[in-house]
């Protein structure tokens, strides 16, 4: 009898948290949900902020008894992560096309916390804590406040994604283009790789290159070599005036629309891998509108 009441419980459960997802859906438009994401807008709710890594939410499930006000956190998850300055508020903001999801500073370590947001009630866009160049002076302060707590709430993030408590679509690794690779930026890498996180390398910031088409091999092996990675790279740019930032984003849309249509983070692991194919450029460069990995039908 024990069983089958609880049983009947955990059913209610799982009955009550679709509800509440679907309810979520409805309040966005059909053609924006099914987009997954949009070229043109987008619907954002800045829906939670984590400083410390006890503060991480829970997705609600059978075996515990979280609000189920939480369980648009059972979406798929897409990461954004670099190193502070990188431009990866930039990029977030240009890639939602809403200036308020991330608040673009010149100040190191401006971003102190993970803050997850909810984007067309599709899929969970996460912006990790920059982490600081150490052989930079400037970042001196916030090297402290990083291995005083952020270290720990980033990687412990990262570890339940890998476990399955978070359901980890795309890990987007920010790395400005004409820098070279930081040691923290190369040990980041590592455990990405370490945890088999799917993973699509982002160079930023490219229209600073003043020969884009002779300077871009260069910096792309020179940055690959010192991460030790072997997979998809994406050029941006969030110069919207410039055609490359435009392309750059339907690019990126396609990546992110693809691996959170998937079945779950093995299926991204394979689109990832397929999308790159041990080819030079990245087949984020096949015609606009297309889905990465998967037939016309």
């Amino acid at each position: 009898n024990r069983s089958n009441i609880r049983s009947s419980s955990n059913n209610d459960i799982q009955k009550s948290r679709l509800n509440e997802l679907a309810g979520h859906r409805s309040s966005v438009p059909e053609d924006v949900t099914a987009s997954v994401i949009n070229d043109k807008y987008n619907y954002v709710d800045r829906s939670w902020s984590s400083a410390f890594a006890g503060d991480l939410p829970v997705v609600p499930n059978e075996s515990n008894q979280m609000p189920l006000s939480n369980s648009w956190l059972s979406l798929p998850h897409v990461v954004v992560n670099g190193m502070t300055n990188c431009g990866k508020s930039s990029l977030i903001n240009h890639c939602l096309k809403w200036s308020y999801a991330a608040k673009a500073s010149s100040v190191p370590g401006k971003t102190v916390s993970i803050d997850f947001y909810c984007v067309n009630n599709s899929f969970v866009l996460v912006d990790l804590p920059g982490y600081p160049d150490p052989d930079k002076t400037a970042y001196m302060g916030v090297m402290k406040d990083w291995e005083a707590r952020w270290e720990m709430l980033v990687m412990t993030y990262l570890q339940m994604c890998a476990n399955g408590e978070y359901d980890l679509r795309l890990f987007l690794h920010l790395q400005a283009t004409m820098n070279k690779c930081s040691n923290m930026s190369i040990n980041f890498m590592a455990a990405a790789k370490e945890m088999d996180l799917p993973t699509l390398l982002i160079l930023t910031k490219d229209d600073q290159l003043r020969n884009p088409h002779k300077e871009r091999n260069f910096y792309v092996d020179r940055i690959k070599k010192d991460l030790k990675y072997d997979g998809p790279h994406l050029h941006y740019s969030v110069e919207s005036s410039l055609p490359n930032s435009r392309k750059a984003r339907r690019k990126l849309h396609r990546f992110i629309r693809t691996t959170v249509g998937s079945s779950g983070i093995e299926e991204s692991r394979q689109i990832l891998q397929k999308a790159w194919g041990g080819k030079r450029e990245s087949v984020a460069a096949a015609s606009d509108g297309k889905v990465i990995g998967k037939k016309e039908t």
